[in-house]
């Protein structure tokens, strides 16, 4: 053990470093580990990481001369789970609220207990139809998914009405996906194998990155480009080359992480915020999460339902997880498309 609250336990000629249980204790909740060293050789006493809590971010010391030979990438993978099970699902867990003032015109099917029943169906229904037809069902998702997002970044920009619109937006969010996914090609080939018992080579992978985005240019050049100023046109594309550099520095788990969480779940939490209560403060997130815990808490309890059906079906931890996403939010992506038609 070290003054810095490390702990250092060698095997051989190699030695595994890590912090201590009080140091965790004291930093709080974990939201980030930061190691940008591997590969180097340190002395002892410089920094080789940091860790980033939700108050602080502490760096991490040497306590030894010798080079970073790896990192250990599950704690990355802990954290990923760690905020997509928590605010990642809380950000869908007001849902009965959203349904009944969507459906607040049809009395009988606005009750709650009518539209809770209702959406365990449609969860159920979305599991039962990846255990049958995996393929179409995962493919439906991906693009159901890629509008969801591409609205989600787009629709304070431009209008979502018209064919057009859902196609650029589609394609936006298909750039976004397969920008991860051409990151990670071989683990999600596995992933889809698993899943689907279909392979798609990482050639194919990075084919669909291309055309994804060259499609989203050509349908932003044909109609929206003379709306918006090339600053503007710049700052987007910034922001696809922030998401090529993250997803290719990181795991998969946690790159998905990091856009579902930032750059999607926090926008439409303040959004579903605004449309349930009209406000945005912090009391209108007081007011979210007491009206959506219980529901969030049931939905992680049914991972670990949802863990043990699909354990016999599929092999990989990471595949169970993204079927359990893909069945919990596809009826939230259909309610969040009808909640934007209520005025």
């Amino acid at each position: 053990y070290t003054k810095d609250h490390e702990w250092l336990r060698i095997e051989g000629d190699q030695a595994y470093v890590g912090i201590t249980y009080f140091a965790q204790s004291e930093l709080g909740d974990i939201v980030f580990i930061d190691i940008d060293s591997e590969g180097e050789h340190l002395e002892k006493e410089e920094v080789f990481g940091s860790v980033e809590a939700v108050k602080t971010v502490s760096d991490l010391f040497m306590p030894i001369n010798g080079e970073v030979l790896e990192f250990n990438e599950k704690l990355e993978d802990y954290t990923a789970y760690f905020c997509i099970l928590s605010l990642g699902i809380l950000h869908g867990a007001n849902d009965l609220g959203i349904g009944k003032k969507t459906l607040h015109a049809h009395a009988f099917i606005s009750k709650k207990w009518i539209l809770l029943l209702i959406y365990v169906l449609a969860i159920f229904s979305v599991a039962f139809l990846l255990m049958q037809f995996p393929t179409m069902t995962l493919t439906l998702f991906v693009l159901f998914s890629a509008y969801h997002f591409g609205e989600q970044h787009w629709e304070s920009l431009i209008s979502n009405k018209g064919v057009f619109a859902k196609m650029f937006m589609t394609a936006y969010g298909m750039s976004i996906f397969t920008l991860l996914f051409s990151a990670h090609s071989l683990l999600v080939s596995d992933i889809i194998q698993d899943i689907s018992n279909v392979r798609l080579s990482p050639t194919l992978i990075q084919m669909s990155m291309y055309a994804s985005l060259a499609i989203t240019a050509i349908l932003y050049a044909i109609k929206y480009q003379k709306t918006f100023e090339y600053s503007f046109t710049l700052r987007q594309i910034f922001y696809l080359l922030v998401f090529f550099v993250v997803f290719n520095s990181t795991t998969l788990l946690w790159a998905f992480a990091i856009y579902f969480i930032f750059w999607h779940s926090l926008p439409s939490l303040v959004d579903q915020m605004n449309f349930l209560y009209g406000r945005t403060d912090f009391k209108g997130f007081v007011m979210f999460v007491k009206s959506s815990w219980l529901y969030w808490a049931m939905a992680v309890l049914s991972l670990g339902a949802y863990y043990f059906i699909l354990k016999q079906y599929l092999v990989l931890e990471l595949s169970m997880f993204f079927a359990f996403l893909t069945a919990l939010t596809m009826p939230h992506i259909f309610l969040m498309y009808f909640s934007k038609k209520v005025d």
